[in-house]
Parts: structure tokens; C-alpha cells; sequence
């Protein structure tokens, strides 16, 4: 297996407390410490404030109301999985 098939099918299970080394390629392994330290770092960041989240569902609110609404064609549903 080469380093980018390897950082390839760890990265999604690239949890630091399974202790999964990197084959012993250097490369792998302090890829794998820099994944592990990302997790970390992004379960530790606070999301954004309710006042931002707020304004940011107001806003697309807004643009939902000002769009054109489309009618579906004759015949179809007009669901999103509409092959008609």
C-alpha cells in the first residue's frame, strides 16, 4: 500500500485514542498525529453565535420568499425525484 492509500482509508477512522500507526512510514505517521490533532482542534471550536445563525436563516428565508415559484410540468410531481 502506498502513503496516499493509506492516508486515504485512515483518514475517516483517524481517531487518535486507536493508537492505528502508519505502517511505519514516517510521512503516514505524522499525518496521521496532524489528523488526530485536527479532530481535536475542530471538536474544541464553539460554533457560530444564535444571533449569526439567526441572521442567516432570516437571509435565506428572504431569498426563499423572492424567488420565482415554479409549477411543475404536467405529469410530474415535481419532487425532487421526479423522472417524468
Amino acid at each position: 500500500m502506498r502513503c496516499p492509500d493509506h492516508r486515504a482509508t485512515t483518514a475517516a477512522d483517524a481517531d487518535p485514542a486507536d493508537g492505528t500507526p502508519g505502517d511505519g512510514c514516517p510521512e503516514c505517521e505524522e499525518w496521521q498525529r496532524a489528523a488526530a490533532r485536527l479532530r481535536e482542534l475542530a471538536g474544541q471550536a464553539p460554533g457560530p453565535s444564535e444571533s449569526w445563525t439567526g441572521g442567516l436563516m432570516a437571509r435565506l428565508d428572504e431569498a426563499l420568499a423572492a424567488a420565482p415559484q415554479e409549477t411543475p410540468a404536467e405529469g410530474q410531481s415535481g419532487g425532487p425525484c421526479s423522472a417524468g
